[in-house]
Parts: structure tokens; sequence; C-alpha cells
């Protein structure tokens, strides 16, 4: 079974211009990590899950993330030269490497915003106005 650890941390520490990362420690752990102090608990849960979830399927797929930051990466900064940029996030670019990894960790997002409360509006506007 794989191993998972969910941590909050710095935004510096974040790879990507996101509100979430995801990435694999000693002996194959599933880090996933959320932007700290930044999130109601349940967008915090939500955001985390959604790393959970991402960081798996790509594990599952053979898909890494220093693929999956590389694109992030390249998306957004063709983003800040004002290219592409037509989606809120990258990994629902049809050119991301994770793509259906990502959509399929957005699904279980919304569910669990759902689940505790929040509307996917309310949600999304705190993960924008924090990253």
């Amino acid at each position: 079974m794989l191993n998972a650890h969910l941590k909050s941390v710095p935004k510096q520490l974040v790879r990507s211009d996101q509100a979430g990362d995801w990435t694999y420690g000693k002996d194959g752990q599933l880090i996933a990590t959320v932007v700290e102090q930044r999130f109601s608990p349940e967008s915090e849960l939500a955001v985390a899950v959604h790393e959970l979830i991402e960081g798996y399927l790509c594990w599952r797929s053979g898909t890494t993330d220093e693929q999956v930051v590389k694109f992030d990466n390249l998306y957004e900064d063709e983003r800040s030269h004002g290219h592409h940029g037509e989606y809120d996030e990258p990994g629902d670019d049809e050119r991301a490497p994770y793509k259906q990894e990502h959509q399929a960790a957005t699904h279980v997002e919304r569910a669990v915003c759902h689940a505790l409360g929040i509307t996917w509006e309310e949600h999304c506007e705190q993960v924008k106005r924090e990253t």
C-alpha cells in the first residue's frame, strides 16, 4: 500500500504557483502539501484530497511529479506572456501530461466541498484569492 502524508507548508515551498503540490518522498511516500493558513479548513482539506488523489493517480500511471511541475511552470510562464491561459489550472490544458489524473482529482475535490458544506464557487474564490 502507498504511504501518504499530508502537510501545510509556506507558499515558497510549493514548487509552482498553485494552492497545493504533491511529490514522492523516501521509500515512495506520497507527500501532499497545501499552502498553510490560506484557506478555510474545508477548502484546505479539499485541496489536500485533490493533491492526494492526483498524486496517487499519477504514480499509478507513471507520470512523475517533475513532469507535472515542469508543465505547470511552462503553462504559467506562457500565461504571463499572454499565451494560452484559457484554463484556470494548467492540469485542464489538453497538453498536460496529467490531464486525466487532474480532472479525476477535481471531481473528488468537488465532492469533498459538497460533503463539507461549501459551494464549489466559494472554494474557488478562496483558492484564487490566495494563489
